[in-house]
């Protein structure tokens, strides 16, 4: 996801800081036109289509339907944790973070 921030206007700097990082509002450009709550709806003008499935968390509680879409990458940081990109209601930013593997998450796949 890292390439997609910066085609769409992060610069690297940004897209390798941690936490919600709002250069070039990639997370508007991410986030579908429609579904989102709190007129937190996006552009979708990179074609990503980002909705807000929420996440699952190890405890097992499902949370932040409708408000925040995180994505699991492709890479593991370590046995426990792997990177994660999300995109909330209200921020049009992209956030960076580190989460458990069995926590639940959204995915895009892609066409190589």
């Amino acid at each position: 996801m890292e390439k997609l921030e910066r085609y769409i206007g992060m610069n690297i700097e940004a897209s390798n800081a941690m936490s919600m990082r709002d250069e070039g509002s990639v997370g508007k450009k991410l986030k579908a036109a429609a579904g989102w709550s709190q007129d937190g709806n996006g552009d979708n003008s990179s074609g990503f289509i980002a909705l807000p499935g929420g996440i699952r968390h190890v405890n097992g509680m499902n949370m932040y339907f409708g408000l925040q879409g995180e994505f699991l990458t492709a890479t593991q940081a370590d046995a426990t944790y792997c990177w994660t990109r999300y995109v909330r209601s209200g921020a049009d930013g992209v956030n960076r973070g580190l989460e458990y593997l069995s926590g639940g998450f959204s995915i895009r796949c892609i066409r190589n």
